[in-house]
């Protein structure tokens, strides 16, 4: 009858009500930044992470299309892929941010779009994370050069198999620097008399 049909409406409003409310919730407790965008890149909602990345308040955001966070340079080299995202593919890239004081950070992207056509996107500060990273391929690179020039022969191996040796142990076992040592074991320069205290 109508009553009860009007009160299964009532009652799936207010799982809908409930349902938005969980989901805001979560938007602005995210520890990342989200957006919602346009099919053209009009920026329609951003939680709090969001706004303290960009360094710029709600009204500003919802003034602004996403492009209007990156430098021209960037977007030629990595252009917003609409076409992708129609498809219904999840696009993950690392930009630059170009924040509201002039300062960038480097993010991390992930967008998709949803079947009312906007665009979710959730956008995280990788800088530091890259600082890292760099720091820790100058160290590995500063330590290479190192061995590299060490008068001692330093072989690094794995399961007898030989992974890296500097020049002087290729001078040590008189193999051409030009060949790989990656086809032989370590036992192939371990006389037989020494296997034995070479595997103890």
């Amino acid at each position: 009858d109508k009553k009860q049909m009007w009160q299964e409406r009532l009652d799936a409003e207010e799982k809908l009500r409930i349902s938005e409310e969980r989901f805001r919730i979560l938007f602005e407790l995210a520890a990342d930044g989200i957006l919602r965008i346009s099919a053209d890149g009009k920026i329609i909602d951003i939680n709090h992470s969001g706004m303290q990345l960009t360094g710029c308040n709600k009204s500003e955001v919802l003034k602004m299309n996403i492009a209007d966070f990156f430098e021209k340079e960037e977007l030629e080299k990595k252009p917003i892929r609409y076409d992708l995202l129609r498809k219904g593919q999840a696009i993950k890239i690392e930009r630059t941010l170009a924040r509201k004081d002039g300062s960038t950070c480097i993010v991390e992207m992930h967008s998709k779009m949803m079947p009312d056509t906007t665009i979710q996107s959730i956008v995280r500060d990788i800088t530091q994370r890259k600082k890292v990273e760099k720091e820790l391929r100058e160290s590995e690179e500063r330590l290479k050069n190192v061995i590299q020039s060490l008068p001692v022969g330093v072989v690094i191996h794995s399961n007898e198999k030989i992974l890296f040796a500097n020049p002087a142990a290729y001078k040590i076992m008189e193999v051409p620097l030009t060949q790989s040592l990656s086809e032989y074991s370590v036992f192939d320069f371990i006389h037989p008399d020494y296997k034995k205290i070479a595997l103890q």
